[in-house]
């Protein structure tokens, strides 16, 4: 797969330059404390979500599924299960799991007590969109498989 953007594709957040290794620089901050700021090589970022307490982002894109710690900016899990463009992602409202979907068709709940996979689901095409209910029993997936019906292309897990 290609990293460039189909016509139904979502576009990136933003592209970050792949780099061989993070790099570390000093940044102020606005109270005028110096702090290091380090960035991170993750290639092309097609979604960010925060977990509820806002202590961790997860990213999907080009390199596959982050998870970084928004107060230390180190990476806590980084999972590659995806074989295509990871184009969704989204934190369950306790905060226990996290969803990604991806132009290979998958969609992967992730357990974060575990760093690892709870379940995964095969659309027979491309996902590029999930999103926990706020009760967080059902997620939706929008896919660009087109057999679902007439009312669309959201299917429940």
């Amino acid at each position: 797969m290609t990293s460039a953007c189909a016509a139904n594709s979502p576009s990136p957040v933003g592209d970050v330059e792949v780099q061989s290794e993070t790099e570390t620089t000093a940044a102020q901050t606005p109270a005028g404390e110096e702090r290091l700021r380090t960035r991170l090589s993750l290639g092309t970022i097609y979604d960010i979500a925060s977990n509820p307490d806002g202590t961790a982002l997860v990213l999907g894109g080009s390199l596959g599924v982050y998870v970084i710690d928004t107060l230390t900016e180190e990476q806590l899990y980084h999972f590659e299960n995806h074989d295509g463009i990871v184009t969704s992602v989204d934190w369950s409202p306790d905060g226990k799991e996290i969803i990604s979907a991806s132009e290979d068709g998958l969609a992967i709940i992730w357990d974060m007590s575990l760093g690892e996979m709870k379940y995964m689901h095969q659309f027979p095409d491309e996902v590029y969109a999930v999103i926990w209910s706020p009760s967080g029993d059902i997620v939706a997936v929008e896919s660009t498989y087109d057999k679902w019906g007439p009312d669309g292309n959201v299917v429940f897990i």
